[in-house]
Formats: structure tokens, sequence, C-alpha cells
């Protein structure tokens, strides 16, 4: 599956245009990205973001 998102990201950077030898830094941030989305503790703020953000819109403002 990873291959797959990469071989996208590749094929997309050069569709639109961008030089070859900028991928290499598309490609680190994408898996750093995914890195951070997989890690325990930003799950956790993610969590509770979305736990207390339901309550935030449903306050009424004055």
């Amino acid at each position: 599956m990873g291959a797959l998102v990469i071989q996208t990201l590749v094929t997309t950077v050069y569709t639109v245009g961008i030089p070859p030898i900028a991928t290499m830094v598309f490609k680190a941030a994408v898996v750093a990205a995914v890195c951070l989305l997989q890690s325990p503790t930003t799950n956790a703020v993610i969590t509770s973001w979305r736990r207390t953000r339901p309550a935030l819109l449903t306050k009424k403002v004055a």
C-alpha cells in the first residue's frame, strides 16, 4: 500500500510539472506526516480535539 501511495505521489508531482529533484522532499513530507498520524501522542491529541469540538460548536454566543 505504501509503495502505491509513493508512486501516486511521484506521478502527480511529475504531472504537475515540479522538477524531479523536488520529489524527494514531497516523499519525505508524506512519510513524516504518516508517521506523525500513526503515533499514539498524535492520536490522543486528535481524539481529544474531536471530543471537545462538538461542545464548542453547540455553545451559544451572546
